[in-house]
């Protein structure tokens, strides 16, 4: 599955406040992904590169994203700032200014949830003399070559601010409606999580 198909989801999701609905989107985005991707999935959609339990953080501040939107779509900073103003959101800010910036428009669109997962994973684990940098560079290089929506959800996934409203229990229930089209095997899923809360993990032995 490519990125951008994810943040079309991540977008529906923002577009509901119901949790059932959110229950179904998710159920149908898992029906799509497969079994090696699943795992990734659920992390991002966490917010994440690892489970909860693993102190492994972005460690990204808006002044570093601040920059590496500048470097991604060739704008002063202090524009970058400007635009964040106006939006009062970074991610959108980054979506506003990549889409109106024509030499940034012809972008890949091919990314796939792996190519992205690999490269925030890189982001996540940096550390350090120099890791800011590394940071920084990493996320201006990806910003670069997604596609605006992409990165509108990239920004504020790395900020921590991804924040679309649902819990893991809610992704519980939706591993069963993947499967059954009900909530019916939840308790299952569940007895799994509790020993062991790690999405990934279990999303994937879900699918196969």
């Amino acid at each position: 599955m490519t990125f951008k198909r994810l943040s079309e989801y991540f977008s529906k999701l923002e577009e509901t406040t119901l949790r059932n609905k959110m229950v179904e989107i998710l159920a149908e985005l898992f029906r799509e992904a497969d079994a090696k991707e699943i795992g990734k999935l659920c992390y991002l959609l966490q917010g994440r590169v690892v489970p909860m339990y693993e102190p492994i953080e972005f460690g990204i501040a808006d002044k570093m994203m601040i920059r590496a939107i500048a470097q991604a779509l060739g704008i002063e900073t202090r524009e970058a700032v400007a635009q964040f103003k106006k939006a009062g959101d970074l991610g959108t800010a980054a979506e506003k200014v990549k889409s109106q910036k024509s030499k940034v428009k012809n972008t890949s669109q091919k990314l796939t949830i792996t190519d992205v997962y690999d490269v925030l994973y890189k982001v996540a684990t940096a550390s350090g003399s120099g890791s800011q940098e590394i940071k920084v560079k990493l996320l201006a290089d990806l910003i670069t070559t997604v596609d605006p929506l992409s990165a509108k959800y990239i920004v504020r996934m790395t900020l921590d601010k991804l924040r679309l409203g649902f819990s893991d229990m809610t992704i519980l229930d939706s591993l069963s409606f993947m499967i059954t089209g009900t909530k019916e095997l939840r308790p299952t899923i569940e007895k799994a999580y509790n020993v062991r809360p790690d999405l990934g993990y279990i999303s994937e032995r879900v699918k196969e």
